[in-house]
């Protein structure tokens, strides 16, 4: 008897200790006393000082429930201190704050072109150190000064932060995180960081000036934490191509008969890279295979005739491998190992990896060889099988 009723009582223990912790929050603060920090900026000043903004959003200027402004005031917030280091930077802005700082809303960084310049190795030791900040962070490099960001007038979003995070959502710009600058800089490689630029304002028709649009640009080489090259959008578009990050992307290229231009919308992609060790070479196989849908032609071929689609899917393939090859012939002549080959070396090849690793930017550049090879299918034409305007 007694049995049978202790198993009812232990059940119902073990689920009341379950749903404890479930009855409130064990943190003592409040929501009302933190400061959402939603976006981080760094730059270098001339004098050699570290300056860190962060912009934080103002809840007392959105409706409740609804995160609309109530007047015309932005709804955020961008505060900038300088520093001998980020440590002390940050320290002078959180002592101004009548809220404790939190990083857990942060979505993007952006570095400015003389703080990537310098290196961003003290950056990446702070945000180790700053257990709150997540490593899915995007981070950006922008055209002069980081801070210019808040300037910004957002229109289709409401925080300069959600603008940029979208680039990387649509696969505008190949994001790049904490995590892959991180990586690279404590494994023997290099990274890339999305480049921005602010236009400046514009009149408009009314001569009314328009505010500063944030606009992307292409990308910069970061060799062992510093800002060595840049890369022109269409050596960008080579590293989407070779890190699998094209989706949304259309190809634009000269139709073989005429040069003029076709584009095609990527529906997939799909790139494999191997790599072999022979007679003192490294061979580095690098394998695309693509496919896409026919946006527009301006040319009067016959898309019913098999002939003239392979001759598109090879024009197309080409165009794809040329942005390739001229964003490796870049890395090489840089020194930098951008799509870590250096891992597939240490992994396959111990023994030789032992043996370079301690010159190895030089034994790559000297050393390597890339073979590219891109298929591309065309699978869908639309319902016409030639341009209207060459019919006419």
């Amino acid at each position: 008897m007694r049995l049978r009723l202790a198993k009812p009582i232990l059940r119902f223990l073990c689920c009341l200790i379950a749903f404890m912790p479930l009855a409130g929050c064990w943190s003592k603060e409040e929501l009302n006393d933190r400061a959402f920090v939603t976006l981080m900026t760094v730059n270098r000043t001339k004098e050699g000082l570290t300056e860190l903004s962060l912009g934080f959003f103002l809840p007392n200027r959105m409706t409740s429930g609804q995160g609309q402004t109530v007047s015309r005031e932005k709804p955020f917030s961008m505060v900038n201190r300088t520093g001998r280091d980020l440590a002390e930077a940050f320290h002078s802005i959180q002592k101004d704050l009548s809220r404790k700082v939190t990083w857990g809303a942060l979505k993007v960084i952006i570095i400015g072109e003389s703080y990537a310049r310098s290196g961003i190795q003290p950056l990446l030791d702070f945000m180790l150190r700053v257990t709150d900040i997540r490593m899915n962070t995007l981070m950006y490099q922008i055209e002069g000064k980081a801070l210019a960001v808040g300037s910004l007038t957002p229109i289709f979003e409401r925080f300069p932060s959600e603008i940029i995070r979208e680039y990387s959502h649509m696969d505008l710009l190949p994001g790049t995180t904490i995590k892959d600058l991180m990586y690279a800089c404590y494994n023997h490689g290099d990274a890339f960081l999305p480049q921005l630029f602010l236009a400046p304002p514009q009149k408009s028709g009314d001569k009314q000036e328009t505010g500063r649009w944030l606009g992307t640009k292409g990308s910069v080489l970061m060799k062992d934490s510093k800002q060595t090259a840049e890369f022109s959008p269409a050596q960008t578009r080579g590293i989407q191509w070779v890190t699998n990050k094209v989706k949304n992307m259309s190809l634009t290229f000269n139709a073989p008969q005429n040069s003029k231009p076709i584009s095609i919308r990527i529906a997939r992609s799909k790139s494999r890279m191997f790599v072999e060790s022979a007679n003192d070479r490294i061979l580095v196989h690098l394998h695309v295979a693509t496919a896409g849908d026919l946006l527009s032609i301006e040319t009067s071929s016959d898309l019913s005739d098999v002939q003239v689609i392979r001759g598109l899917e090879q024009a197309a393939a080409n165009q794809i491998k040329k942005d390739i090859q001229d964003v490796l012939k870049q890395t090489v002549s840089q020194q930098a190992d951008l799509f870590h080959v250096s891992d597939q070396i240490e992994w396959m090849y111990p023994k030789l990896w032992n043996r370079m690793q301690e010159h190895w930017r030089s034994y790559y550049a000297e050393h390597t060889e890339f073979q590219v090879e891109v298929e591309m299918k065309l699978q869908r034409f639309g319902a016409l099988k030639q341009s209207i305007v060459e019919k006419e």
